[in-house]
């Protein structure tokens, strides 16, 4: 999978493909009417600066149960309450410890120093009970990669409760894509 994507376009190229770059040498001069004169030939255009210009690409992967957003600078790998917990619980499953453990990995592999954890619920029940069941699913990420990880990182652990839906609570599969816990960090250079 192409996890970082640049596109690169020399300025140059594009200010010859878009003006037709390209002059009369100095002693051959184009006549009156725009056409070069027999004999004539053409020089290639002088390029006093040339830039790159840069665009970043997320990449999107997964599935319901499992989502991951990759751009030029940052990581977020979004996991469904299924994945992670049982209904209405924040004790990891040992499939969570599994998937937590291989995203460990990758955060030592990126050698980055800090993380952010949020945990999210759907509107069921009342909204202080998300809130704190958010927090306490956040947390609970937060201590399985502290266990994997070690001392040396930096971790900023939200829980959002009910605020932020990606899908409508009108449905279970939407109240179902809302619980989730979200992991991301900074990609290294």
């Amino acid at each position: 999978m192409n996890r970082r994507a640049a596109l690169l376009i020399p300025a140059a190229l594009l200010l010859m493909l878009t003006t037709g770059a390209a002059t009369a040498q100095a002693d051959e001069t184009p006549s009156t009417d725009g056409q070069l004169q027999p004999g004539a030939t053409l020089a290639p255009p002088v390029i006093e600066d040339l830039r790159l210009v840069t665009a970043d690409i997320t990449t999107v992967s997964g599935t319901s149960d499992e989502r991951r957003e990759d751009t030029t600078d940052q990581v977020k790998v979004t996991l469904g309450t299924k994945v992670l917990f049982g209904k209405d619980s924040a004790e990891l499953t040992a499939a969570a410890h599994a998937r937590i453990r291989g995203i460990a990995r990758e955060i030592r592999s990126q050698r980055t120093t800090t993380v952010t954890i949020a945990g999210y619920t759907d509107d069921l029940g009342s909204a202080a009970h998300g809130l704190a069941l958010s927090r306490q699913r956040a947390e609970a990420v937060h201590d399985a990669l502290r266990t994997e990880l070690g001392p040396g990182l930096t971790y900023t652990v939200q829980g959002f409760g009910e605020s932020s839906p990606i899908a409508s609570n009108e449905t279970e599969s939407g109240r179902e894509r809302n619980r989730r816990t979200t992991i991301s960090f900074p990609r290294q250079p």
